[in-house]
């Protein structure tokens, strides 16, 4: 008997919107045995796959490190294709082929941890997290997604082989906060509350000078420090694409300054092969306007805090992934500028936020610094966070000079000098020199 799930969603002052849900099982447990007939999980490795799996752990002696070799074989040899198919094509089919969607993948994996006597399994998740209305809906269409979880000295891990290669150890590998899974295991009869751990860290360091005590323009360079899954990506890019392509992803995604180009500025990347961290150095090759209006605002902080249109949430919404971010701003200080040092703490169960100011000789330091307590929110937190943005634009926005009055305070020598009238001066005795001589000749 097929059961339909009927879900009314109403909206002031708009058309009530309807969406059914189909599904045709009994409980979670009719969808396990389902994926474990079609994984075949009951067979053993073949010989290419033990094969396979003796070359890429030749010469390592720890488990640990065999385990991160195959998981490293899996990320970076094997590439990702989605064929949409509802069962997983054989190990020894995407190890030749050397491709695989998320199922087939995992199902790699699994066979080849067998080898080294890790025990694993299917974890079947959604992208972007299940909503809890689905937890009772029982149906393999809830999920969009296949990842890996396995036991490694008594602890649970989770690998998503679809990632772009993550560097480190095993423990140092992330993934999506998926909020629930479904355990391919025999007699597993529930979902899973699955625990979340981010490791995406970015630090910025800013330089900001001025070459002109006047002028409303300045040079700018940053020194950004990427860290876990963050840094994987930027490595990948920069891989693959090369330093252009990772800087227009800094200037996009956490930069937010569209003035900026890899045409006006130069940059410098560097990584370390074995640890998932890197390093992007920016340095504008010409003049900035960011002192308009006597403000400067520093953007990446609650630019990565975007959120979908009220519309288009449903129970939940994601936060960014980025867990941590730490920036500081070095300013120059100059006469105009009209700055007090001061400091801000703000904290509610799904942020921390802290912003320090403070002058040292002839510089303004602003440090700013964050950290996500939560992955995913529930929709009627929507004007909390709101809220919360717009107290962190207000936060950020700094203010260098006195707006009316920007240069009252600057003491401005009007005694005149000789050398700033030189031009004019010479050009002058040209013209006499070039008169008197037409007048010569003429008597002559």
């Amino acid at each position: 008997m097929i059961k339909v799930l009927l879900i009314l969603k109403f909206q002031a002052g708009t058309e009530q919107k309807r969406k059914f849900i189909f599904f045709d099982e009994a409980s979670w447990n009719d969808c396990v045995k389902l994926n474990i007939e079609n994984f075949e999980l009951d067979k053993v490795p073949s010989q290419e796959i033990v094969n396979k799996v003796r070359i890429i752990t030749k010469g390592i002696s720890n488990k640990e490190d065999k385990v991160n070799a195959v998981l490293n074989y899996v990320q970076e040899e094997i590439h990702y294709l989605d064929y949409d198919l509802i069962e997983p094509k054989k190990p020894e089919t995407v190890l030749k082929q050397e491709f695989g969607d998320c199922k087939s993948k995992s199902l790699l994996v699994i066979k080849m941890l067998e080898c080294l006597g890790v025990k694993s399994w299917p974890l079947l998740v959604k992208s972007v997290g299940l909503d809890e209305r689905l937890l009772n809906v029982y149906s393999g269409q809830a999920f969009d997604h296949c990842v890996v979880e396995y036991l490694y000295e008594g602890e649970s891990l989770i690998f998503d082989p679809t990632l772009v290669p993550q560097k480190g150890k095993i423990w140092e590998k992330s993934v999506s906060d998926f909020r629930y899974g479904l355990r391919v295991i025999k007699d597993e009869r529930q979902l899973t509350k699955l625990s979340w751990k981010s490791d995406e860290i970015f630090d910025v360091v800013a330089l900001i000078s001025k070459e002109k005590e006047r002028a409303r323009s300045c040079s700018i360079s940053w020194e950004i420090e990427f860290k876990g899954q963050l840094a994987n990506r930027q490595n990948y890019i920069y891989k693959k694409q090369g330093v252009k392509s990772v800087f227009e992803t800094v200037s996009d995604e956490l930069l937010y300054n569209s003035f900026l180009s890899s045409k006006n500025c130069s940059i410098k990347y560097s990584f370390e092969e074995k640890k998932p961290k890197s390093t992007l150095k920016i340095k504008s090759n010409k003049s900035i306007k960011i002192f308009d209006e006597g403000e400067f605002i520093p953007y990446p902080l609650y630019a990565k805090l975007k959120i979908p249109e009220r519309e288009e949430l449903s129970k939940v919404f994601e936060l960014p992934k980025v867990i941590k971010t730490n920036q500081l701003y070095k300013i120059q200080k100059l006469r105009w500028i009209d700055y007090k040092a001061d400091s801000t703490n703000f904290q509610n169960d799904w942020l921390k936020y802290q912003r320090e100011s403070w002058i040292k000789n002839d510089t303004v330091y602003l440090s700013f610094k964050t950290e996500l307590l939560k992955s995913h929110l529930d929709s009627i937190r929507y004007k909390d966070v709101e809220e919360t943005i717009d107290f962190l634009k207000n936060d950020m926005t700094i203010l260098l000079s006195k707006k009316a009055v920007p240069y009252d305070d600057i003491v401005i020598d009007s005694t005149p000098k000789i050398k700033n009238y030189l031009p004019t001066i010479i050009i002058f005795i040209l013209i006499v020199f070039v008169g008197l001589m037409a007048l010569k000749r003429k008597k002559n």
